[in-house]
């Protein structure tokens, strides 16, 4: 898989495992910026969804991200 296949299937597994409310007010709209020293560059739409992702989802995000990868 390459980083793009990668960041979809994350997300669809965060679909399934977060709320739908949660899905859709915090990631249905992060895209994958780019993946650098093996890291994934997450966009998203301000700095309180980034704030509020690496407080609350970072862990879970991280977990999905490193088992595809």
């Amino acid at each position: 898989m390459n980083v793009n296949q990668i960041w979809q299937a994350a997300l669809g597994e965060l679909q399934l495992e977060l709320t739908r409310a949660t899905f859709d007010t915090w990631l249905r709209d992060a895209k994958l910026v780019a993946y650098e020293d093996g890291a994934f560059i997450i966009g998203v739409t301000n700095a309180y969804a980034r704030d509020w992702l690496a407080n609350r989802l970072h862990p879970t995000i991280v977990r999905i991200l490193t088992r595809l990868a």
